[in-house]
């Protein structure tokens, strides 16, 4: 995500120093920032390239033993020496199956809002950049009717000579720029389909406790294989979120 803001960022800088931005004698230090942020981003990427100080790589790696850890531990507990009986192994699988429930059903919400928010702030940038755009065309359009001879307002005049002013490029360029931005945000992270895939497996984990719940006493085989079932579940579900997120690495934005 800084990544995409430190380019949009640039981009800003840039148009910055080509309009004279606050004067003419910024022109060097909008420069000096827009290379600073550029040799930042370049930095970031080969820092996250080498396994030693990756962060990504660092993560990735805590986070496959912690699943791996939850899916074993579910799956022993039907096994486990020191619970006596099949209710209070039943009650510690429901019990870990809700927490998953809920952290699966956080995580659609939190995704789903996310992507909710990115589509808006999207939407919105282009539709200002746009609005901009169609503002620029105000004094292009005086400029041609004054050619053909005729008279133009004052008021219009002064509406052509406000939508005139180069500082406009600080929206209709660097806001496309923050408008790309965004949406390399929600590609990157791929934000609706971990929403999607976090309801599907709250979904599927709620029907595997609907079946514990629905089993008698007495009932160990069951219990043996539905927690088994369950554990696959996690198991899958963590190398699907493994495939979209392994290689996420970070690289220079385009």
């Amino acid at each position: 995500m800084l990544l995409h803001f430190l380019a949009a960022l640039a981009v800003l800088t840039a148009v910055l120093g080509a309009i004279g931005f606050l004067g003419h004698a910024m022109g060097l230090v909008w420069a000096l920032a827009e290379v600073v942020i550029l040799v930042s981003i370049v930095a970031m990427v080969r820092s996250d390239r080498r396994p030693a100080s990756s962060t990504h790589h660092a993560w990735l790696s805590c986070r496959k033993q912690a699943e791996r850890f939850r899916a074993e531990a579910l799956a022993r507990i039907p096994a486990a020496p020191g619970i006596a009986s099949d209710a209070a192994r039943r009650a510690a699988i429901l019990a870990l199956l809700e927490d998953q429930i809920g952290y699966q059903t956080r995580a659609h919400r939190r995704w789903e809002k996310l992507h909710a928010g990115l589509e808006r702030a999207t939407r919105g940038t282009f539709y200002l950049v746009l609005a901009a755009a169609a503002g620029h065309l105000v004094p292009i359009g005086v400029e041609s009717w004054r050619a053909m001879g005729n008279a133009v307002p004052h008021a219009v005049e002064a509406v052509a000579h406000f939508f005139h002013s180069p500082k406009w490029l600080i929206i209709t360029a660097a806001g496309l720029a923050f408008a790309a931005c965004l949406h390399g945000i929600a590609s990157k992270l791929e934000v609706k389909r971990l929403a999607s895939q976090a309801g599907a497996m709250a979904a599927r984990l709620s029907t595997l406790k609907l079946e514990l719940e629905s089993l008698g006493p007495d009932n160990g085989r069951e219990l043996e294989r539905l927690a088994q079932r369950a554990a696959d579940e996690l198991t899958a579900e963590h190398s699907n979120w493994l495939s979209l997120v392994e290689h996420a690495e970070l690289e220079e934005p385009a």
